[in-house]
């Protein structure tokens, strides 16, 4: 187990590169994916921040390396894979700036082939959407997410669960295996009924005690954001603003998230031993909405 005084933040996702039209036209493309968003997000507050992800050698892929290195996200743990594609995210923005997807990609024959990062006690991992929920790179995410669990790393899970991707039978298994490895999970509305269907606030309640989550972020886009413990329930209000862009807006809250955990010096001992206040949750639930709002307010998907 690696010793590292400087917390360290891993994200783990699929890599793709974003096109956005606008009244069906294609204004802007820029490197994306939820956990791409979040990472550089984070690296862009100053943090010491990884990235574990795959794409190809082609072009486009070169245009993503050149962009984290810029961001100063570090690429030590990127598979550059050659016999397919990097993948294509088309973006429809509509009157209100709300996103609907539609995507194209290329499965290479090997993923993630790559060194498990030397995870410590200190590190946070966060990992999600379509990569960690698909047959073919669930087995190597899982594996990843659980060496950093064994460290006594921090684990946060965000489903962001896009149904028209997801083509296998089983996908609700490997969400329940992923809320079982996580200290946190941060989920929307959107979320919670493609897992769980239409779900009463006490039954939010027994699916986080089922899974034995210590510390759950409900967010429900310009509604007041839920946050719930073992102890404790609170919302928090959601500045209403003019919404420029919400691609990224739930990866930014992420990020916000981690900054937190960070800035108050927050482990996984805490949420083991379930150590959170009230105080702290306010902290971190509002460095979340902060962020996610930062990101609604820019044509970026980053801080």
């Amino acid at each position: 187990m690696a010793e590292n005084k400087t917390r360290r933040v891993f994200a783990i996702g699929e890599t793709l590169m974003d096109i956005v039209f606008r009244n069906n036209i294609p204004t802007n493309a820029t490197p994306g994916g939820s956990m791409l968003n979040t990472i550089v997000s984070c690296a862009r507050s100053g943090l010491d921040s990884y990235y574990i992800s795959e794409y190809s050698d082609d072009a486009v892929g070169l245009i993503i390396d050149d962009f984290l290195v810029q961001n100063l996200v570090k690429g030590d743990f990127i598979y550059h894979y050659k016999n397919a594609k990097t993948s294509l995210a088309l973006a429809f923005l509509d009157n209100d700036n709300n996103a609907t997807y539609q995507f194209y990609s290329e499965k290479p024959s090997l993923h993630l082939n790559i060194d498990i990062p030397d995870f410590c006690s200190s590190d946070i991992l966060i990992f999600g959407s379509y990569y960690a929920l698909a047959d073919e790179t669930f087995n190597i995410v899982a594996k990843i997410v659980k060496s950093a669990k064994d460290a006594g790393s921090t684990i946060i899970y965000d489903p962001n669960i896009r149904v028209s991707k997801l083509t296998n039978n089983n996908w609700k298994e490997h969400l329940a295996m992923n809320l079982q490895l996580a200290d946190i999970v941060k989920a929307s509305d959107e979320d919670i009924f493609h897992a769980f269907g239409e779900v009463t606030d006490l039954e939010i309640k027994e699916i986080i005690s089922d899974f034995n989550i210590s510390f759950f972020c409900l967010t429900k886009s310009n509604k007041p954001v839920q946050a719930y413990t073992s102890k404790s329930f609170a919302e928090f209000h959601v500045p209403i603003i003019q919404v420029v862009n919400t691609i990224g807006a739930g990866d930014a809250f992420n990020a916000g998230l981690v900054v937190a955990l960070i800035e108050n010096n927050i482990d996984e001992n805490h949420f083991k031993n379930r150590k959170i206040t009230t105080n702290t949750i306010n902290r971190i639930i509002t460095k979340g909405i902060e962020f996610a709002q930062k990101v609604c307010l820019k044509t970026e998907n980053y801080i």
